[in-house]
């Protein structure tokens, strides 16, 4: 077989693929907007590039093997960077859980800050009266 071939065929999967799984992730809401369009970005680019690409003679370049290498190491990096997204959509979703939380507390210590302030004022009004 052909590696120019293998190379295309590669790169059209690997594109639906990675649309897939994206959609899969965002319909499941382990990542955003913001997140999900960059990946399907690329796997259209991946898409059109195995369409539209045509090497030829990659044999006198590459290796098998080499190719192969490059291929998985390829994989893995795709891999890793899918699971940084994830990972990365997971703290910003805590983030702006613990603002939230953040501003409940701080709300809650503006009224009790005011009412220990009332009781201190009752308490110093209650000992000038015992003072009379």
């Amino acid at each position: 077989m052909d590696m120019g071939l293998v190379l295309r065929l590669l790169l059209i999967i690997g594109g639906v693929v990675i649309f897939f799984k994206n959609l899969f992730l965002m319909a499941r809401k382990h990542i955003g907007e913001e997140f999900s369009v960059p990946w399907t970005l690329l796997s259209v680019l991946f898409v059109l590039t195995g369409i539209f690409i045509h090497p030829y003679k990659m044999e006198t370049m590459l290796s098998w093997p080499v190719f192969i290498l490059i291929l998985i190491g390829v994989a893995i990096l795709i891999a890793a960077m899918f699971l940084m997204t994830g990972n990365d959509a997971e703290m910003n979703r805590r983030i702006i859980e613990l603002e939230m939380q953040t501003a409940l507390l701080n709300e809650e210590n503006i009224k009790d800050r005011k009412r220990i302030r009332e009781l201190e004022k009752m308490l110093q009004n209650k000992e000038e009266a015992e003072k009379k």
